[in-house]
């Protein structure tokens, strides 16, 4: 398995991942300024290991524009934009009801695929707000 993780740390140029075999989970901090590449996570958990990827949580902090039915966030030091969804109990209501302009906002949530395996949007779960040092955890 040491092949995986140096498939994974070269593919997605993150810092060293964290694997955890008994729990099935391994965990990616990018270094700041490092695009998110969830086709490159994919393949390179596939084509190393022949394993499958269930489930990609995300943690993003940046600010959210648009609306419950056309949100987006645009990450912190990347620009990089993910299509937001609700991932249920109104979450996304409350995330724009929060992240006013510039404020920034700290979201997590898991990637949901479209029906070509590629990413889709981030399913949010949780944000907190990070104005100052209020923090607010809303899920």
């Amino acid at each position: 398995m040491v092949g995986f993780v140096k498939a994974q740390k070269k593919a997605t140029k993150s810092a060293q991942p964290v694997v955890d075999y008994k729990k099935g989970l391994m965990e990616l901090d990018w270094k700041p300024g490092q695009r998110f590449d969830y086709v490159a996570i994919k393949k390179a958990t596939t084509v190393a290991s022949d394993l499958t990827l269930r489930t990609v949580t995300v943690t993003a902090r940046g600010t959210v524009t648009g609306s419950d039915t056309n949100a987006v966030l645009t990450v912190s030091g990347t620009g990089e934009k993910f299509a937001l969804e609700d991932g249920g109990k109104e979450v996304l209501r409350k995330l724009l009801a929060a992240g006013k302009p510039g404020t920034l906002l700290l979201l997590t949530g898991d990637i949901r695929e479209d029906k070509m395996g590629a990413m889709a949007a981030l399913v949010v779960a949780q944000f907190e707000t990070d104005q100052h040092e209020n923090k607010k955890l809303v899920r």
